[in-house]
């Protein structure tokens, strides 16, 4: 087993959907854990990973398809008959401890978010009706998250790190320019 260890560097604005809302005051929270601290669920990372491996595949004429399968696992759900288990487990990724502990014994959390809210405007330069839409951001931060890999294949590892270097946006809002990221080992 190895580890590969990362920092996600958020470069924009950025919020993971938890799917829930804050009644008038948000229509879309972020994803956070306990303590109120913003995170990366692992399985969002694998699944941003995986589809960026897929892309370096088809560019590079499917010279990858063998360990895409054994980095991510193949079929809808591997635990289904017929499926196999991917050979690498993703953390969360979440912040320093260091700084986390600091926000938390401070009551900052808060404070690391900020509300946005976006209308759709008709022709005419009139609000479209019923088309307000506010959603909660979390401001630029670099998280850290590893990945355990169980396989020695060094193919694997190669393209675990193309993947890594593929990924340029993260989360909800990327077509206004929010989860702008770098991620780097």
């Amino acid at each position: 087993m190895k580890e590969v260890k990362y920092n996600l560097q958020f470069m924009s604005d950025w919020s993971c959907g938890s799917g829930l809302d804050a009644g008038v005051e948000s229509d879309v929270l972020p994803i956070k854990d306990a303590k109120g601290l913003p995170f990366v669920p692992g399985k969002t990372i694998k699944g941003i990973l995986r589809e960026a491996a897929e892309e370096i595949n088809e560019v590079r004429s499917n010279q990858y398809a063998a360990q895409i399968d054994a980095l991510f696992g193949v079929g809808a759900d591997a635990r289904d008959e017929g499926g196999q288990q991917g050979q690498a487990f993703f953390s969360d990724v979440v912040l320093p401890q260091k700084e986390a502990e600091e926000i938390c014994s401070n009551g900052l959390q808060e404070q690391l978010f900020r509300r946005i809210s976006f209308t759709a405007i008709q022709p005419n330069g009139i609000v479209k009706p019923h088309t307000l839409r506010t959603f909660e951001f979390c401001m630029p931060l670099t998280l850290k998250g590893s990945v355990w890999l169980y396989v020695e294949d060094e193919a694997v590892k190669t393209l675990l790190h193309q993947a890594f270097k593929w990924v340029r946006y993260i989360g909800i809002g990327k077509n206004r320019g929010f989860g702008r990221c770098i991620i780097s080992t």
